[in-house]
């Protein structure tokens, strides 16, 4: 991890992303299969639009990122950070010894279907080799 910065969120970007998990929640998003049910609802809603009327889909992604991320640091172990490397900052969920994961771009490449592969698909992938990397380092 040449060139990357971990920090401590300060608490303003806790705030936001307190603020986007309370918009997942009153969207009906409580756990991981409704998160992802909820984004696909959304995906193809927005996607439906013709391209004129469709709403800036930031917001919405950042949500998901937030969603998502969430899951990893409370399944994992895992918490927030604010990840600085050559590419600029970004909020990313982090753990040992060299784990980052960049949840809101993972649900954006999903969005603009740049990934073809569910957001169900990369919360279990993930999820899997995190917890294989977690046994491997305590040596179970």
């Amino acid at each position: 991890m040449d060139d990357v910065t971990i920090e401590d969120l300060t608490e303003a970007e806790h705030q936001w992303l307190q603020a986007l998990q309370g918009g997942l929640l009153q969207m009906g998003v409580k756990d991981a299969a409704t998160l992802c049910a909820v984004f696909l609802e959304a995906r193809e809603a927005w996607w439906d639009l013709p391209a004129a009327e469709r709403p800036d889909p930031n917001p919405t992604i950042n949500a998901f990122g937030a969603g998502i991320g969430q899951l990893f640091v409370d399944d994992l172990g895992l918490r927030w950070a604010l990840v600085t490397d050559t590419h600029g900052s970004e909020l990313g969920v982090v753990g040992e010894p060299s784990l980052v994961l960049y949840p809101t771009n993972a649900v954006a490449k999903r969005w603009s279907g740049e990934n073809q592969s569910t957001l169900e698909d990369y919360l279990v992938q993930v999820s899997e080799t995190v917890r294989d990397l977690q046994a491997r380092r305590h040596g179970r």
